[in-house]
Formats: structure tokens, C-alpha cells, sequence
């Protein structure tokens, strides 16, 4: 299981009337142990948009870097959207090629408008 869900995870009571929830699961260890607190990701979307897909190879969960993307197709646009969070404990070398690569992918849907938001705590 790749820990990417809607409506599910284990944020099962955090729901918005009217809204979709898409979930990027905790990072867990073998033993289904958090490996450690603060991680995973949660985009809330507006009912009317009703064709979402998650965009998996888009999708990352590490010590590191998370990222959660979302494909949101409308009447009259295609929008990405790419929610990011890095720890700062995290390594910043790795965040940065992750990200690089989150980026690159993301500029090579041409047809698409695409918003990235999240924390990357860079100061």
C-alpha cells in the first residue's frame, strides 16, 4: 500500500462539510510504529470538484521531504495541485532533489496550471 488514500487514513475524524479529504498516511516502521511524529499530509477539496485523481508518482513520504499531488480536472483547465512539507531536521541536500524532481515533473504537464503550497521551513 502506498499510505495515499481519500477520505481514509488515520486523520478518519478531521472531515469539513462539503469538502473531499485526500490523505498522504504518517510514516510508519515495520512494527506500524510511527518513525516519528509531525509527518503526513492532507489536502481538503471543495465538493464541486468532482474529478480528482491522485497523482501518485508525484506522491512522497520520507524523513526528508512529503508530498502529496492532486490532478483536478474542471470544464475549463487541468490543475496540479502540490501540497509539500520538509522537516527541518530533515536532510536538505535530499529535499532538494526531491523537490527538484517534484518540480520537473510537474512542469512537463504542459496542459496543466499547477500551485505548490505546503512548509518547506527554508529560512
Amino acid at each position: 500500500s502506498s499510505g495515499i488514500n481519500a477520505e481514509y487514513g488515520e486523520s478518519q475524524t478531521s472531515y469539513i462539510e462539503g469538502f473531499n479529504k485526500f490523505v498522504l498516511d504518517r510514516i510508519k516502521n515495520t512494527k506500524n510504529k510511527l518513525k516519528h511524529k509531525g509527518s503526513g499530509l492532507i489536502i481538503f477539496l471543495s465538493h464541486i470538484f468532482n474529478r480528482v485523481k491522485i497523482v501518485e508518482e508525484m506522491c512522497i513520504s520520507s524523513l526528508d521531504f512529503e508530498c502529496l499531488t492532486l490532478e483536478v480536472t474542471t470544464d475549463t483547465s487541468n490543475l496540479l495541485l502540490v501540497n509539500t512539507y520538509r522537516s527541518p531536521s530533515g536532510n536538505f541536500s535530499n529535499f532538494l532533489a526531491s523537490y527538484e524532481d517534484i518540480l520537473e515533473r510537474a512542469n512537463n504537464r504542459k496542459n496543466h496550471k499547477t500551485y505548490v503550497f505546503g512548509d518547506m521551513n527554508v529560512n
